[in-house]
């Protein structure tokens, strides 16, 4: 793990590993996260790349693989750490606790059939929720105003099957 200082290995460590994300290439994914984990392990955010490679892990090994890691990490010495692996530990008690992750730049208003989730003026922060939602058809409506260059919206819900992404086709309205 010795080598000079790149100043551009952090930055670009998260577009390396959306890229293989968007791939499917979830081992290899994970196999960077624990070289990262193990280059700055004298950081307490390297918990955060333990708990990522883990998260990898469950995709392709199921949740009973990497529990033991959540319930370590859980008590991480890093709260970020800590709170995503108590999250990701909630999210397999019951099927109809879902996690939704959204990163918004901009004004939002979040709602989930016609009841609000969240709202904000973001800079660029990532907020995660627990929700409990009941299995069938939903309805996802964004209110969404940029307010700086830059700006985005971007969604994850997770559930113990799977995710679902901003990413693709919306249907769009817009309302003066």
């Amino acid at each position: 793990l010795k080598r000079p200082t790149d100043r551009f290995e952090l930055p670009g460590l998260m577009a390396m590993l959306f890229t293989l994300e968007r791939e499917g290439l979830w081992q290899d994914a994970a196999t960077r996260c624990d070289f990262f984990a193990a280059r700055y392990a004298r950081y307490p955010w390297s918990d955060l790349l333990r708990l990522r490679a883990a998260a990898y892990r469950e995709k392709t090994q199921g949740i009973e693989s990497v529990r033991p890691i959540y319930e370590k990490l859980s008590n991480s010495t890093y709260p970020p750490a800590a709170q995503q692996a108590k999250d990701l530990l909630w999210l397999h008690e019951d099927e109809t606790h879902a996690l939704l992750g959204f990163h918004m730049r901009g004004q939002y208003t979040l709602w989930l059939d016609g009841v609000e989730i969240a709202s904000g003026n973001s800079r660029a922060k990532l907020d995660v929720r627990r929700l409990n939602i009941q299995p069938g058809e939903h309805t996802w409506e964004v209110d969404f105003t940029p307010t700086m260059q830059g700006s985005l919206a971007s969604l994850c819900l997770r559930t113990q099957w799977g995710d679902i992404t901003s990413a693709g086709e919306w249907q769009t309205v817009e309302v003066d």
